[in-house]
């Protein structure tokens, strides 16, 4: 039996571009799936069961934060649908933690806020449509879960800001001023800290450049 050009193989460089493509979109089609079950887990899922502490202390709904976050570390052609579902991610979590199902001010003053921002930074200036409006919505919801962790401190007594949002604040000061995203980020930032502290932090910096 003769096997000559049995084996897989390409015979021209459009073939290879073409066999490419599709394995791109097959992959694609593969962590949309994917997206899609975790998103559908969040709508369908009982309070009970995100909050359910499947190992080692972990609630459910912490450990589906791991999924989201590598999806919005993934491939740009991910990024809309992954944050759409970070969105989603977080209307449930601080349903949770307002409601006392899950404890979870360590997870939110650590993993949640380090991987949070890590995602913000590299997406507030994304050149997919929406990306960067999404993931300064997401940041909205960390400082609010920030705030429900530590509902027991007066950020109004009119002290300076806690650490937590001065160190963006301290980011912000070494953006360059034409990247459009700090801007979302600042007024963000706005409700926590105050308009007049955000001013007397930015107004030297602005006045320096004219």
């Amino acid at each position: 039996m003769n096997f000559a050009g049995s084996i897989s193989h390409v015979s021209s460089f459009d073939e290879l571009i073409t066999e490419g493509e599709i394995e791109e979109h097959s992959l694609l089609q593969l962590r949309l799936g994917a997206v899609a079950m975790v998103k559908g887990m969040l709508a369908c899922a009982s309070d009970k069961c995100l909050a359910f502490h499947s190992r080692e202390y972990v609630p459910f709904c912490v450990e589906l934060f791991t999924e989201v976050h590598e999806y919005c570390m993934g491939p740009i052609s991910l990024r809309y649908h992954a944050f759409n579902l970070l969105q989603t991610w977080f209307r449930k979590f601080l349903h949770l933690v307002s409601t006392d199902a899950v404890q979870c001010k360590n997870f939110i003053q650590s993993y949640l806020m380090r991987k949070t921002l890590d995602i913000v930074w590299l997406n507030w200036d994304s050149p997919v449509d929406d990306v960067s409006e999404l993931a300064t919505g997401s940041l909205k919801h960390l400082f609010e879960a920030w705030e429900v962790a530590h509902k027991d401190q007066d950020r109004l007594s009119g002290k300076d800001p806690s650490p937590f949002y001065s160190s963006i604040l301290l980011k912000l000061k070494s953006v360059a001023w034409y990247i459009k995203g700090q801007y979302r980020v600042m007024s963000a930032l706005v409700p926590y800290v105050g308009s007049q502290f955000v001013s007397e932090t930015f107004v030297p910096t602005i006045n320096s450049m004219s």
